[in-house]
């Protein structure tokens, strides 16, 4: 036997992946009841929301979100060109030409 049963596998065994809808669910609806204990209702609970949003923008950034959505994030990739990477990309290759130039003409073919 090569060992190789007893390398000790995964550490993330059983733990990968989404979790349960069960657990999902039941966080959920911990969460409204606990903001309905507090506030009285969810209506009541975005009210508060809004009411705070006037003075800050996290709240209003919160609200915006839950009433519209999450915008899409854009990413701009610009590639520039290095002009000192590619003086240098050419120089190499001007001498690395240079001297299969020089050799061939020192050894002729036949």
């Amino acid at each position: 036997m090569d060992g190789r049963v007893n390398n000790g596998g995964h550490s993330t065994k059983g733990y990968a992946g989404r979790k349960p809808k069960a657990d999902e669910d039941r966080i959920r609806g911990l969460s409204i009841s606990a903001l309905e204990s507090i506030y009285g209702s969810e209506e009541k609970t975005f009210e508060h929301i809004a009411e705070q949003s006037k003075d800050s923008f996290p709240h209003l950034k919160l609200l915006f979100e839950y009433a519209y959505g999450k915008p899409k994030e854009t990413k701009d990739i610009h590639i520039k060109e290095i002009p000192e990477v590619n003086a240098i990309f050419r120089t190499n290759l001007l001498k690395s030409v240079q001297t299969n130039l020089s050799a061939n003409q020192e050894s002729p073919l036949y």
